[in-house]
Formats: C-alpha cells, structure tokens, sequence
C-alpha cells in the first residue's frame, strides 16, 4: 500500500525582534579575534577597504554606515528582509544585513552579522560577523554565508548553555 505525507501548513516565520519597536539589548559573543562587536569589525570588515587615504574614508562611511544600523536594531528599527531576515538553513539563525560598500578599487564589500534571539528578554546574541566581498562567485558565497550562519547558531547554543559567559554589550552611542 502506498503512503502519502498528510501536507501540514508551512511555518509561519517569527519575525525578527530588531524589527518589532521597543528596546533590545544587542550582545557580542567574544572570541580569540574580537572581544567586542567594534573590535569583531576591525577584525573582519576594516582592512577589506585598503590602505590610502580614499580607503580610510570609505572605511570610516561605512563604518558610521554599520554603527547606525545597529542603533537600529537595538530600537527595533530594521526593516525585514531589506535589513534584517532569517537564515532558511539556519533555524532560529538571524543576518542583519548592510548594503554594498565600495572598497578603493571600486569592489562591492557588504556585511552580515549572524545572531539568535532572546525575545521574552529582548536580546540580539550576535555571534558570527562576516565581510562580503563581491569578487566572490556567488555559490561560493551562498555556502560561506550559510555556514557562517549554523556557526553562529551552535556559537550562540554553547554560549546559552555555559550560563551566558563571554557576552559584551554593544550600546549605541546615541543611548549613552
């Protein structure tokens, strides 16, 4: 006898707590790399732009680009899909996303911060913060991202079950 799956109703998705108004906490997971989500920036996004002058300035646009779409995340600002949605291979897994930036050569770089979300106690655990670079193939890229995400899930899980150590938080400079 043949059995049929019974289709059940696809999942509703949870929308992200950076895009529901209020105020959220947003936490850096520290790593050997980065102690903090600026030094989580030095680290992975800065010296993607180069070295001159003309880098230094598009590296301090976007820089400022970055610090203010996170003020937005931490006030529940975003705007789905366009800035913040979630990872599809990754359950529970959110990107907030930037738009493209050019580095001195004229190359499109752009980043992804991966994070969980606590959303009784309104927290964006932040694990995983990657550097696009376009020169990239664009499979390639789609893997890259997709394990940077379910890293940053099992990054977020360990750190949830070792009782929230090595959290910092990242407090905008328009809320101190």
């Amino acid at each position: 006898m043949l059995r049929f799956p019974i289709p059940s109703a696809p999942k509703e998705k949870v929308p992200s707590i950076c895009s529901d108004w209020g105020r959220n906490k947003l936490f850096w997971i520290s790593n050997d790399d980065a102690e903090t989500l600026d030094d989580a920036w030095d680290c992975y996004v800065s010296d993607q732009f180069g070295s001159s002058e003309q880098a230094d300035y598009l590296e301090s646009m976007a820089r400022e680009e970055f610090e203010n779409r996170l003020g937005k995340a931490v006030a529940g600002r975003l705007k789905p899909i366009l800035e913040v949605k979630d990872m599809v291979h990754a359950p529970g897994v959110y990107e907030i996303r930037w738009p493209e930036w050019k580095d001195e050569c004229a190359r499109r770089i752009s980043a992804r911060l991966f994070h969980k979300e606590r959303r009784k106690e309104r927290w964006i655990v932040s694990a995983r913060l990657m550097c696009k670079k376009g020169t990239r193939d664009e499979t390639e890229l789609y893997y890259k991202q997709t394990g940077f995400a379910v890293q940053a899930g099992q990054i977020v899980d360990r750190c949830r079950d070792d009782g929230w150590t090595g959290l910092t938080e990242y407090i905008p400079d328009d809320l101190n």
